[in-house]
């Protein structure tokens, strides 16, 4: 039996210690946590290293009583190095910007969209993290209520709405994200329009990164980092481990002329996530919007956020992935959430993959498919004995199997949902 550092054994299990999530900010040393409070139960740490609003880097550090050491903080302070003459930079196929504008200035106003459906707790947290937003970049907030049983979410907007005149309340009765996203496009007035999901926790700089993302007109979508909000069971721990979105720092840009898989433009999870995308609202309608047979609320549970951003890049979008533009989420604590997580990531991919395997585009997957092949085995090699290695009693063998089932249900849901719509 294989213990990592900072486990502790009970009999003959091996219980996960709680990794500490915070955010340490270089130029002033200072620290502030993310999930909660340092204590002496944390033996080690995951810290987000910023420069202001700026993200520049992750480190993994062990605690020691509960806090950080000097000698920590002199290792992330050098991990980073020096404050780059020309302020914050921005590094990909878009070029490198300076970002020093003051807030406000040269900046065109844009709409949120939150979408939602009787979950009034999570929603007034997201809202409360909005409404301190600059007025000069946020001129609207638009809660889409998806389908609702109830009125909660209907009062609490306009409860909310008498000290922040900025939200607006669209009732979408059709079910489904895409739907409701789709609502939130149409409602929206301004050229932009930014979406993330109830669930999150809004960085304050949010805005200003995505904003800072549309380096040329040719930019019609920029995506951002989805962080781990708290790393406490060894579901969480699994979970982050699998999933692309949540550690990547470096900025990058995705286009048509750039393609460096065998499957590009179809592996479009690497460009981002739905709760935290930020869109060209004229071009989005203009290539359809979202797909409103895929998504959570639908009978394919998933997959509208791959379909979008490949549609983006396909209609000769450029896709800009900024992580300074961040939001926390809270990844499944318990393994049977986790396992319903994976099945739901499953039935999304799976019914992207039968939407494109029914389009056009299919001869052009099956072709470059050997080579996929090929690059999701040995991609899948290294990620087996990367979890085995850092969660000796993680099953991954029933965690691939959960999400290939959920794979199998998606294309035949949406293959079902098709059929019927036509």
């Amino acid at each position: 039996m294989r213990v990592r550092v900072g486990d502790h054994v009970e009999g003959t299990a091996i219980v996960a210690r709680p990794i500490w999530v915070g955010e340490f900010d270089v130029d002033t040393k200072t620290a502030r946590a993310v999930s909660s409070d340092m204590s002496s139960r944390y033996t080690e740490g995951r810290v987000l290293l910023r420069r202001g609003h700026e993200v520049v880097g992750w480190h993994d550090v062990g605690l020691s009583g509960g806090d950080l050491t000097p000698s920590d903080i002199e290792c992330m302070v050098a991990s980073v190095g020096p404050r780059p003459a020309t302020g914050i930079q921005r590094r990909g196929g878009a070029g490198v910007v300076a970002t020093e504008d003051p807030p406000g200035v040269g900046i065109e106003p844009i709409t949120v969209v939150v979408c939602t459906r009787d979950r009034t707790g999570l929603l007034s947290r997201v809202l409360g993290d909005l409404a301190v937003l600059d007025q000069a970049m946020v001129s609207e907030i638009v809660v889409v209520d998806n389908a609702p049983a109830t009125s909660d979410t209907a009062e609490l907007v306009s409860e909310l709405r008498q000290g922040n005149p900025r939200l607006r309340y669209v009732l979408e009765p059709k079910p489904g994200l895409s739907a409701a996203r789709n609502a939130g496009l149409r409602a929206a007035t301004t050229p932009w329009v930014a979406f993330t999901d109830d669930d999150v926790r809004v960085d304050a700089a949010w805005a200003q990164a995505l904003i800072s993302g549309k380096t040329t007109d040719r930019v019609k979508c920029v995506s951002g980092l989805v962080a781990a909000a708290e790393l406490e069971t060894a579901a969480q721990q699994r979970f982050d481990r699998r999933i692309p979105w949540a550690r990547r720092v470096e900025p990058m840009t995705f286009r048509r002329d750039n393609a460096d898989s065998p499957l590009f433009p179809y592996d479009s999870g690497r460009f981002g996530t739905g709760a935290n995308l930020f869109v060209n609202r004229h071009f989005a309608l203009g290539i359809g919007g979202f797909d409103e047979l895929l998504g959570t609320g639908t009978p394919t549970g998933g997959g509208e956020d791959l379909d979008f951003l490949c549609r983006v890049i396909v209609a000769d979008g450029e896709i800009v992935y900024e992580p300074s533009a961040l939001v926390w989420h809270p990844h499944p604590a318990t393994d049977d959430a986790l396992m319903r997580q994976l099945h739901g990531y499953g039935m999304g991919l799976g019914a992207y993959l039968a939407k494109l395997a029914l389009s056009r585009h299919a001869l052009r997957v099956a072709w470059r498919a050997p080579r996929a092949v090929v690059h999701l085995l040995r991609t899948t090699g290294n990620l087996h004995s990367a979890t085995s290695e850092a969660d000796p009693q993680s099953d991954y063998r029933s965690e691939r199997r959960t999400e290939l089932a959920g794979v199998i249900a998606g294309a035949v849901a949406y293959s079902r949902s098709r059929w019927r719509t036509r």
